[in-house]
């Protein structure tokens, strides 16, 4: 890896105390660089293996020397080294929740010479909350839904005790694992999360907010506060 690569890492993790676009401070977080062999798991094809897509990045399933479990690798893109060290320093703060994928650090993405990937726990198989409930093959008795979202809403309790909000809650950026008992559930993608500290967001980000309150906008500006999460989270629990 790059001396010069990892030397603009860290020149960002202490400059992006301040998120660009949302008022973060979490300065006092330092990303793990993980200067260790990484390699992707591939298909019969030989193509990596996808395990979801987003509108700012890919997953792919891989496995990094000295881990004993496989993880997943975020690559990103249409994204600056700020938003990702942004981005990986929210998932590192609420790791220990319980509530989201285990954040290990960033590795140099092999197809950029500026830009990082993001290492995280593989959970539940990739399976999205969302995909889980097509499934036709799925029959939930009633305590599991109950049981589920319980385990949502005492998840995003969790979140907001940390200080953050975010912001862009559905069923595609929750994970579940339909092999354990409780189904457990882990929250992912932390590209539009901010402090809970009130504040508005920046025009061109008001597309990636899926849905939001009635009565959270003023002056025209959207404005999220905690209990904004908690009405988008009841909403979500409606629909599905």
């Amino acid at each position: 890896m790059g001396s010069k690569f990892w030397k603009t890492v860290k020149k960002i993790q202490i400059a992006t105390g301040v998120h660009p676009y949302r008022n973060l401070d979490l300065e006092n977080i330092t990303l793990p660089i993980l200067d260790m062999e990484f390699r992707y798991i591939s298909r019969n094809d030989g193509q990596k293996e996808l395990v979801g897509k987003g509108t700012y990045g890919r997953v792919y399933l891989g496995r990094c020397k000295g881990m004993p479990s496989l993880v997943v690798v975020k690559c990103f893109k249409n994204k600056d080294m700020k938003e990702i060290c942004a981005e990986a320093k929210i998932m590192s703060h609420l790791s220990e929740t319980g509530v989201v994928p285990k954040c290990f650090g960033l590795i140099q993405d092999e197809n950029s010479e500026i830009q990082p990937c993001l290492v995280q726990e593989y959970f539940g198989q990739g399976v999205t909350l969302s995909k889980f409930l097509c499934d036709l093959r799925v029959t939930l008795k009633s305590k599991n839904c109950i049981g589920i979202c319980l385990q949502l809403s005492r998840g995003l309790k969790k979140i907001h005790a940390q200080g953050i909000l975010l912001n862009d809650i559905k069923t595609d950026n929750i994970l579940i694992d339909r092999y354990t008992i409780d189904f457990q559930i882990r929250f992912i993608d932390f590209g539009c999360a901010s402090t809970l500290k009130e504040y508005r967001l920046i025009f061109r980000k008001v597309k990636a907010v899926t849905m939001l309150p009635p009565r959270s906008k003023q002056n025209n500006q959207p404005v999220l506060r905690r209990m904004c999460s908690v009405w988008v989270m009841s909403l979500m629990q409606f629909r599905t």
